[in-house]
């Protein structure tokens, strides 16, 4: 079968596109022939920055895979008029790449922002194929949740698009639920929602080596590691987390790391620098193997969302710390799917968002217990085997391809 992806994010990027590059290799190892059109590397990538500079289009090949990028990316990405016209522009941007694409079977669409779907929407009614919408978060409302929407206008324009979209989609994807019981009382077709979870490739923790290499080189032998490792916006609450590392700089062994990148990033580092605080350490945005080493070198990973995000959102970081055999604590809306996760699994803490003073006594409660560290990490990768394994959720997306297609023969 061939299948076209088209996500807004794609390696060398190392902040999101994972997962679809993951699930593509997947479907290329069983036969299938995959072709991925997507936008270019973000500008923190120098390199491959330069190597697209002035391009509109430009094909490439990664891993046996044609991978078509469309641009220009808008310069400021924590400008957020600048990240507003770039979210309509996708649109024009991924139905010019998906038409100058090798004819597929089928066409996958990874959705925020709403506007690739809508692309492949259009590009689907003129290739007469099916269209499969693969939702990570339901837009607009999680803009909308987080105070970063508040234009009636645009509101509308995207209440109308996300109603669109989700009624012209062939089958709709979502990662829980919870996630299918929202779309189902929007109006949505029960029939043509399927639950497919996030996945990791349990081959990519196995191959990493000893987990305290980090440690060794990064002068952390010894210490107890309290890391978050993803995207620094809106959505998350890092700022209770730099509090939280305030209320516990007297342990001298504690020692709280954020990696990653993102518009809120330089405002944690001035926070930390005015409270006087050393025991927060800031990396960059890691490889892929680079970061999962991070993971499991930690005694334990943070899962932090705002209480005003309410849109049931399963965290992939989440999956990641789960399928290296760490503890987590959350600090989310104790409502969501996240905490029932831990819960069921068994394999962490959850708190209320937002509230610096119970994170500290979360992260006290595992430093002063060896043993519930253990045990939660072996109970997570446990869960973990058995429920996010990338092959299962990849025979769940042969079955959509298959019975999609089969409807348009």
């Amino acid at each position: 079968m061939k299948i076209l992806i088209m996500v807004c994010s794609f390696p060398p990027e190392i902040s999101a596109g994972h997962l679809e590059y993951e699930l593509a290799r997947a479907l290329l190892s069983i036969g299938h022939k995959v072709a991925i059109v997507t936008a270019f590397p973000r500008r923190y990538l120098v390199k491959h920055v330069q190597k697209h500079k002035g391009r509109l289009l430009y094909r490439e090949e990664i891993s046996g895979m044609e991978v078509i990028r469309v641009g220009p990316e808008f310069s400021k990405r924590d400008n957020l008029f600048a990240r507003g016209a770039e979210y309509f522009a996708d649109f024009v941007l991924f139905l010019f790449g998906g038409l100058v694409s090798r004819r597929s079977d089928v066409i996958l669409c990874s959705s925020p922002p709403m506007t690739v779907g809508l692309a492949g929407y259009v590009l689907a009614r003129i290739r007469k194929v099916p269209m499969i919408l693969r939702i990570g978060d339901i837009h607009p409302q999680a803009l909308i949740d987080l105070g970063l929407l508040k234009s009636r206008f645009l509101v509308w324009v995207l209440n109308v698009m996300e109603k669109l979209i989700y009624q012209k989609a062939d089958r709709i994807v979502v990662l829980s639920e919870r996630y299918r019981q929202d779309l189902i009382t929007k109006g949505v077709d029960p029939s043509k929602v399927s639950v497919i979870s996030n996945w990791v490739d349990a081959n990519e923790v196995m191959q990493l080596g000893k987990s305290d290499e980090f440690r060794r080189k990064n002068g952390l032998l010894g210490d107890f590691i309290v890391t978050y490792a993803g995207i620094m916006s809106w959505p998350q609450d890092l700022e209770t987390v730099v509090d939280s590392a305030s209320l516990l700089s007297e342990y001298s062994d504690i020692k709280f790391l954020l990696v990653g990148d993102g518009p809120q990033r330089g405002l944690l580092k001035e926070k930390s620098k005015k409270l006087g605080i050393k025991n927060v350490n800031f990396l960059p945005l890691q490889p892929r193997e680079a970061y999962l080493k991070i993971i499991r070198a930690s005694d334990v990973c943070l899962v932090s969302l705002k209480k005003d995000f309410k849109t049931p959102a399963v965290p992939s970081k989440l999956l990641d710390i789960m399928a290296c055999g760490r503890p987590v604590i959350a600090n989310v809306p104790l409502e969501g799917d996240v905490p029932k996760i831990i819960m069921t699994a068994k394999c962490g803490l959850c708190v209320e968002p937002q509230n610096s003073e119970e994170l500290s006594k979360a992260i006290l409660d595992l430093y002063n217990n060896s043993r519930s560290r253990e045990v939660m990490g072996m109970n997570a990768k446990e869960f973990f085997q058995n429920h996010f394994s990338l092959k299962s959720c990849m025979r769940g997306y042969e079955k959509i391809f298959a019975e999609v297609t089969s409807k348009c023969d």
